[in-house]
């Protein structure tokens, strides 16, 4: 009998060591498969990402890492400017061409990383708007009804044009974060479906402080109704001239931003890059599957105001940011648990994102440049703070990036401190009593 029990004991304790040996990798598969990512991608973890040297026809050599191939294309990043550059495959000598093919044959065409990095040199569009409506199809097996890339799951029971209005929604992401000159849809396959759970309201902690959130570990997307429709006759509102009502589908853009560039939560980027993106987006979202990009300022500064303004209108507006150095290091887990506190610092997390975010886009080089190089040093494997330093800081001290900052935004109303403890005061607002004044004028003439 004893030899029984220590046999037992001893399988058992076998068991959790081979569970806590084979743990990240399954852990690691569970993740692509539940956030829609390729099945073949490889994260950082599992990288060959080193320095090789790399000759040409003509003898000419460089050290490089690689990066993506396919059978006529071979993408490299430089150590040494950290930038990702391609070479025709014939341009590469015929051992390296050999070279080459083997990895392709291990890995697959779709490159070392899972995907090439999309390299972009295009200029920043204008604008960005889907064409023609969104057609819903009902699956009786999936209890859900279909678009062309989404799944819709309608525990809130929405009437079908609310439904549609949502799925164009959801569609058109894809479309913003390809018009932008930037690797913002890395590592998802085009063909990949995604769900969007709708639910009448969200229940427990989450009840009443969320209108919705991207689930990390399922890939899905939840959303609650309660707080995206109006009540009065169940229709998502979208009326420019009521600020507080714009904010209803504000929500869907940003979550189903985090689920379109998943792969960027998977790396481990700090956090305001994700949160950052996902709220640019969300603010250039002028209607239904309509983004303009134009006047980017007067957007972010709506976006942000909007959330403490209610009916009332600001001129100028004093933030309290976090210091530049640890803002821009901060992890999702630290990020978390700033919103979970509470008060104004998780709100205002966002908002320094979006601000940060936006500067990089379109105050600091043509065309979203430095953030492009970033991007590709980082989804090619680069360590992310190095390639911080070299492609967004470019020799600038975190308080020299604070300085440019605030002068974006001082000609445009905001200014700007960068402090250890952030917070939104009474003081830090000057009222536009003129914006005030149209507001209650749109308002009466709306009532008759």
């Amino acid at each position: 009998m004893n030899r029984f029990l220590l046999g037992v004991i001893l399988l058992m304790v076998g068991v959790m060591l081979a569970f806590f040996v084979i743990k990240p990798r399954l852990i690691n598969g569970v993740f692509q498969r539940a956030g829609g990512l390729s099945p073949g991608l490889v994260f950082k973890d599992d990288l060959p990402d080193k320095v090789e040297t790399w000759t040409g026809r003509g003898g000419k050599s460089m050290k490089a890492v690689l990066v993506s191939a396919n059978p006529q294309r071979v993408e490299f990043r430089l150590p040494e400017t950290q930038r990702v550059q391609y070479l025709d495959m014939e341009a590469l000598s015929a051992e390296d061409q050999q070279r080459v093919k083997r990895r392709l044959e291990k890995w697959g065409e779709d490159g070392v990383l899972g995907h090439p990095v999309s390299l972009r040199a295009d200029a920043w569009p204008r604008s960005w708007k889907m064409e023609g409506k969104t057609k819903l199809v009902w699956s009786a097996e999936e209890e859900a009804w279909s678009s062309e890339h989404f799944d819709l799951y309608n525990g809130a029971k929405v009437n079908h044009q609310t439904l549609e209005t949502i799925a164009g929604i959801c569609e058109s992401v894809d479309g913003a974060l390809k018009s932008l000159p930037l690797p913002l849809d890395w590592g998802r396959p085009a063909d990949t479906r995604r769900d969007i759970i709708l639910e009448g309201m969200f229940k427990g902690s989450a009840k009443g402080k969320l209108a919705g959130f991207f689930d990390g570990r399922t890939g899905k997307v939840h959303i609650d109704t309660s707080q995206l429709l109006e009540r009065s006759n169940n229709l998502i509102v979208f009326e420019f001239d009521k600020p507080q009502k714009r904010q209803k589908y504000d929500t869907i853009v940003h979550e189903v931003t985090h689920q379109a560039m998943v792969s960027m939560l998977m790396l481990d980027m700090p956090a305001w890059i994700p949160e950052g993106i996902a709220e640019y987006l969300a603010a250039m979202h002028f209607s239904p599957g309509s983004y303009q990009f134009k006047t980017s300022y007067a957007a972010v500064r709506y976006h942000i105001n909007k959330s403490v303004q209610a009916e009332r209108g600001f001129k100028d507006r004093k933030l309290h940011f976090y210091q530049m150095d640890e803002f821009m290091g901060r992890q999702l887990k630290e990020w978390n648990g700033v919103v979970q506190e509470g008060g104004a610092a998780g709100l205002l997390q966002y908002n320094m994102a979006l601000v940060l975010v936006d500067f990089f886009f379109h105050a600091d080089g043509k065309n979203g440049e430095p953030m492009r190089h970033y991007l590709e040093a980082v989804l090619s494997g680069a360590p992310e703070e190095e390639a911080r330093m070299r492609h967004l800081l470019r020799g600038r001290s975190y308080q020299e990036l604070e300085v440019a900052v605030f002068y974006r935004w001082k000609s445009v109303g905001f200014a700007i401190d960068f402090e250890s403890k952030p917070r939104i005061e009474k003081s830090d607002f000057t009222v536009d009593w003129g914006a005030i004044s149209i507001m209650r004028s749109n308002a009466a003439r709306r009532s008759k």
